[in-house]
């Protein structure tokens, strides 16, 4: 029996870091060079091959190419502590401890075990591999990212769905790993003359994403602003203090009554006050009358978002100015990036795309596909698009007697928040993913279960946004006489 088995030296081959657990076992042959070993620690991490750097064993330090030919046990062999490997590309602190001998039935080098995720040498250090995976996991909860962040994982995934991303930076795949260690088995193939590196393995390339439906076709092509490349309108210092002080506006107005209802709403003061200073009148009927927070849904819709961006802080009988809030009474200046990139009433995936359909088509000036829709609607739909024009009204994003009109400042303000959500929707794969997208198909009265590309012409553009009483009915409260159409 063992004459049909290979003797082999198992060598644990790890990522020293405290960011990322990774390691594999290998079976190598126990003659093996030093340069035959460090390829083959590139090939079960997943790095690419690049010239040889060098070795700490102990407190020397040896360039592997001054040792390339000599035998890596013979050189290297410190099996107390092992050696530390460190690629002449990229910060990679790799880990070789030297283990027993046995006999393999697989020919050498081979894969014995394998825990954590490739390394990816674009990346070039564990940490920065960590900090992606942080970023992947915060988008997976719905939190949007630097758009810089967004750009730099693109590049290097440009083709890999937020799952994908999660698992690439989480998980290994054993036969993958197996076949660039069995690509090395020729000894003949592993130093080539010259040290040219550019072989004997290849990377594992991303699996392009399937369009089930054509949704994606269809959406770029009639909305290119959802392209990652096409330009949009830029948020400009001057813009960006304009809103601040819009902002801070209504903040200020805030400290004039801090005290809640028993309900928890507004005071009747200060809710003329909002009424007055943000003109809600202009496109409200019955607001210049009112006095109640419940009888001018905008009023809530702007006590929900301040509640939601963490501007006050309530209890039961009053609110509080939180200190962010203090800081920016004193210097509007200071509205930080989690206001330009604010996406208060996106509740689900559905919401994400209707919002940045709406979105585009606010940056065109083109009329929104909505008539006759209720100022309160019922649990199905895109609620969050009557909410965020009502909300844009007040924030000075909107003009106030023309829903359909970007103010000056709020052109650049709704483009970078575009620029944003379009890469959160590239990111998740929302435009691929065909449960993402009859989810949004459901909205229609019948819902399309298996819809072809011909099904999705801007009536069903329409359907995203429409709701009506006949198809979706109403509350029980609902008042016909709030009915007013955008």
């Amino acid at each position: 029996m063992d004459q049909d088995l290979y003797p082999a030296q198992c060598v644990l081959i790890s990522l020293d870091s405290q960011y990322l657990e990774v390691s594999r076992l290998v079976g190598v042959d126990p003659d093996v060079t030093v340069g035959e070993l460090a390829l083959i620690a590139h090939a079960a991490l997943g790095l690419e091959p690049s010239p040889p750097g060098h070795v700490h064993v102990g407190e020397r330090l040896i360039e592997i190419l001054d040792v390339l030919d000599e035998p890596a046990f013979h050189t290297l062999m410190n099996r107390s502590t092992g050696v530390d490997y460190h690629p002449s590309v990229g910060d990679w602190d790799i880990h070789l401890m030297f283990l027993s001998e046995t006999r393999l039935q697989q020919a050498t080098p081979t894969l014995i075990d394998a825990t954590g995720p490739d390394l990816v040498t674009a990346v070039g250090d564990g940490n920065r591999m960590r900090s992606m995976l942080e970023d992947v996991r915060q988008l997976l909860a719905g939190i949007p990212i630097p758009q810089t962040q967004w750009e730099a994982i693109q590049s290097i995934f440009p083709n890999y769905s937020l799952d994908q991303l999660r698992q690439r930076l989480t998980e290994c795949f054993h036969p993958t790993i197996a076949d660039r260690l069995r690509e090395l088995s020729s000894v003949e193939d592993v130093m080539p003359e010259g040290f040219d590196f550019d072989t004997p393995f290849t990377p594992r390339m991303p699996a392009r994403l399937e369009d089930p439906i054509g949704l994606r076709e269809f959406l770029l092509d009639s909305f290119p602003e959802l392209q990652l490349d096409f330009p949009l309108p830029q948020l400009s210092d001057a813009a960006a203090r304009t809103l601040g002080t819009r902002l801070t506006g209504i903040l200020r107005t805030l400290t004039s009554e801090l005290r809640l209802t028993s309900t928890g709403a507004f005071r009747p003061a200060l809710v003329k006050r909002l009424i007055e200073e943000l003109d809600v009148a202009a496109f409200w009927p019955g607001a210049a009358t009112a006095s109640r927070e419940s009888s001018v849904p905008p009023i809530g819709i702007l006590h929900d978002f301040l509640v939601f961006m963490d501007y006050i802080e309530e209890t039961s009988s009053r609110m509080n100015l939180a200190e962010k809030t203090n800081r920016l009474l004193s210097d509007p200046g200071l509205v930080g990036e989690d206001y330009f990139t604010m996406l208060p009433f996106c509740d689900d995936d559905s919401d994400l795309v209707s919002t940045a359909l709406l979105f585009c088509l606010l940056i065109r000036g083109e009329p929104l596909p909505l008539s006759g829709v209720p100022t309160k609607v019922g649990p199905e739909g895109p609620d969050n698009v009557h909410r965020t024009i009502r909300l844009y009204q007040m924030l000075g994003i909107l003009a106030p007697d023309d829903p359909l009109r970007l103010t000056e400042a709020g052109r650049g303000m709704v483009g970078w928040q575009l620029h944003n959500l379009r890469g959160i929707i590239e990111y998740k794969g929302l435009l691929n993913e065909e449960a993402g997208i009859t989810h949004l198909l459901d909205t229609r009265p019948t819902p399309l279960t298996e819809p072809t590309h011909h099904d999705l012409d801007m009536d069903t553009l329409h359907d995203f946004f429409t709701l009506d009483e006949e198809n979706y009915g109403l509350p029980d409260d609902f008042d016909d006489d709030q009915t007013r159409p955008f």
